[in-house]
C-alpha cells in the first residue's frame, strides 16, 4: 500500500471512529477549518457546512440519538482514490431514541487536503425517505414533550 493511501485510509478510519463518540468535538475530527459537508440528495433540503455548521446543526440531536454508530457496510470496502485524493465509505448507523430504533444507510465521499492528513470537503448521501420519515416522527414527539 502506498504512503498516500495508507494514510487516507488512517485518516478515515479515525474520522470514523471519533464519529462514534458522538460528541460535538468528534462529530467534526479530522476537517479542516472550512471544510465543507453537503447532505444529498437535494430533496433533504440540507445547505452546505462548516465544521462549525455542522456542530449547530447536530446539537439538538446529539442528546435523542442515543449510541449512535456509523458501521462499514459488510462486504463493501473503502474505495481509495490516491490522485485526487478522495475515499467512499458504504456506511450504515444504528441509534436507540425514544421513538424506536434508528438505522440508516449512507455513501460518503472525504475529499482531503494534498498530505491527507484533513478532510476538505464532505459530501453524504443518506436514505432519503427513511432520514424525512424518521426525522418528522423524532421532531414531532420532540414538540410534544416540550408543550
Amino acid at each position: 500500500m502506498s504512503d498516500i493511501r495508507a494514510q487516507l485510509a488512517k485518516i478515515a478510519a479515525s474520522f470514523v471512529a471519533e464519529f462514534n463518540k458522538w460528541t460535538a468535538e468528534g462529530v467534526i475530527a479530522h476537517r479542516s477549518p472550512n471544510c465543507k459537508h453537503t447532505i444529498l440528495p437535494a430533496s433533504l433540503e440540507f445547505p452546505p457546512r462548516t465544521p462549525a455548521e455542522y456542530q449547530a446543526f447536530l446539537a439538538p440531536v446529539l442528546p435523542v440519538m442515543r449510541n449512535f454508530t456509523l458501521h462499514a457496510k459488510e462486504g463493501c470496502p473503502p474505495v481509495i482514490d490516491e490522485v485526487s485524493r478522495r475515499l467512499v465509505l458504504h456506511l450504515t448507523s444504528t441509534a436507540e431514541t425514544d421513538i424506536g430504533d434508528y438505522a440508516n444507510e449512507y455513501v460518503w465521499t472525504l475529499k482531503f487536503n494534498e498530505d491527507g492528513t484533513q478532510i476538505v470537503d464532505i459530501i453524504e448521501f443518506a436514505d432519503s425517505a427513511y432520514t424525512k420519515d424518521f426525522f418528522s416522527r423524532l421532531a414531532a414527539v420532540a414538540s410534544q414533550a416540550s408543550s
